[in-house]
């Protein structure tokens, strides 16, 4: 749900940019921005996991008996 909201938000500020939005020919343009953000999004938050995980410790439990 979140990456068709940021989806259709960069569709719309792509479509409010170009000086022709009705041409049928920025169709594709503008679905192709609003996927680029999607993708952008989804770059920042892999980056952000791999940084978290280098400060995660490993934990040893021992074996009780």
């Amino acid at each position: 749900m979140v990456a068709v909201s940021i989806m259709s938000v960069g569709m719309s500020s792509f479509l409010k940019q170009t000086a022709d939005q009705a041409n049928p020919a920025n169709e594709v343009l503008v679905l192709t921005a609003g996927i680029q953000h999607v993708f952008d999004l989804a770059i920042v938050v892999a980056i952000a996991g791999f940084v978290f995980s280098l400060f995660m410790k490993r934990v040893h439990l021992s074996e009780q008996k």
